[in-house]
């Protein structure tokens, strides 16, 4: 158990070393892939020609272009999403969606 604790700690440290030196954030957001994705490539344009290397390359612009589309994809829900918002609001505000969001008739109609 000391010996998996040990390895654990050394493993952390790594962890924290490598994150600091390569400016790494968080994984599960669109831009710590795109910092991955340029740390990858700019050691891999650094190889000697080769088709290995060219494959390589290949392979993240085409992951950059997903991460792209991702980005855009992102931005676009979120700016519907505050409109929604922002619609709802306005028709509270004029009395004619309740807090369920279902339509109301208003009372006083003739």
């Amino acid at each position: 158990m000391a010996e998996g604790r040990r390895l654990g700690g050394l493993r952390r440290r790594r962890e924290r070393t490598i994150v600091g030196a390569y400016e790494l954030v968080s994984l599960s957001e669109v831009e710590g892939l795109r910092r991955l994705l340029e740390i990858a490539a700019l050691d891999v344009i650094g190889l000697d020609t080769s088709i290995a290397r060219n494959r390589v390359l290949v392979a993240i612009v085409e992951a950059g272009v997903r991460l792209l589309g991702a980005r855009e994809f992102e931005e676009r829900l979120m700016a519907l999403e505050i409109a929604g918002r922002a619609a709802a609001r306005s028709r509270s505000a004029a009395g004619t969606v309740e807090d369920s969001g279902e339509p109301r008739l208003p009372a006083d109609e003739p």
